[in-house]
């Protein structure tokens, strides 16, 4: 190949990429050959007269860089963004480096694995925030409609009856239990930086609506009488009624076992042994109706 037809080495800061026609914001290494360099955009740019990208190691190296600018893209809002992308395409620069070792491809590898976690800690941080925001505004509107409810309790029991009013703060107070779980065990909430942030945005919101969909389950089952029926002949039950919503709003696993139970009752009572005038009723319908006939004629 013969010379480079620009000096890349001579640009600056500021000035526009003749190959690209990008502004540059932040030149990370140039030399008479190459340069690697942030535009005014924040995006990482490069250029290359020498041809490195016949190697498949360099493919390899561009590919894992430009993937995780695009991360960064979705996940970082401010300066945070500019980091993390500078760092990536130091990992580049380590190729074109005239100072580079044989080791080049394995040394710029390194690079970009020490960037890559930095962005997996600090885009898991914004994430999880995210998660316990969402849950945190939901409870709030929680509260606000719990207080409505008990402000207007008299007119929502003339009105609508004392089991609306019951089930309301049932439903609103096992919410309340969830967005307690989700806040103490917000430390161990790992999420998927690849998941846009909005999905985990409304897995924080759908954890407080599960929870007042838990506390409905657990009033509708005591009031009819398939778990916990001593409730509803029980003093303060009210209150422990309350108690028992918050709580199933906190525990992930009180609701499954309660169905669990449910469905194990009701497969024990459908293979039930029938008995043998059961039995015989079945085999012989006509029986019982030729029995009514004579009692009618006779």
């Amino acid at each position: 190949m013969g010379q480079p037809s620009i000096d890349y080495a001579s640009l600056k800061a500021g000035q526009t990429d003749p190959s690209l026609g990008k502004v540059i914001k932040t030149i990370i290494y140039s030399n008479d050959n190459c340069i690697v360099f942030i535009d005014s955009e924040d995006c990482i740019q490069w250029v290359d007269e020498i041809e490195s990208g016949a190697e498949v190691k360099f493919g390899y190296i561009v590919n894992k860089m430009s993937y995780w600018e695009s991360i960064c893209n979705k996940l970082f809002k401010d300066n945070t963004a500019y980091e993390n992308k500078s760092l990536l395409a130091e990992g580049l620069a380590r190729v074109f480096s005239n100072n580079a070792s044989s080791n080049k491809y394995a040394e710029a590898d390194e690079i970009l694995e020490t960037t890559i976690n930095k962005i997996k800690i600090e885009g898991e941080t914004i994430l999880r925030n995210d998660y316990v925001m969402a849950s945190l505004w939901t409870f709030i509107i929680l509260i606000v409609l719990i207080i409505s409810e008990e402000v207007f309790k008299k007119q929502v029991i003339s009105n609508l009856s004392y089991d609306w009013h019951s089930i309301c703060q049932t439903a609103m107070l096992g919410g309340v239990g969830a967005f307690v779980s989700a806040i103490t065990r917000a430390k161990d909430f790992k999420p998927e930086i690849i998941v846009d942030a909005k999905i985990h945005k409304l897995d924080g919101v759908l954890r407080v609506v599960l929870g007042v969909l838990t506390g409905i389950f657990i009033w509708l089952g005591i009031k009819s009488n398939l778990v916990f029926s001593f409730l509803n002949s029980a003093n303060k039950s009210h209150y422990i009624i309350l108690f028992l919503g918050m709580v199933s709003g906190v525990s992930e696993r009180i609701l499954p076992t309660i169905v669990k139970q449910f469905e194990n009752k009701v497969d024990s009572d459908t293979k039930k042994p029938v008995k043998e005038e059961d039995k015989s009723a079945i085999k012989n319908p006509d029986v019982d109706s030729q029995k009514t006939k004579s009692v009618t004629e006779g």
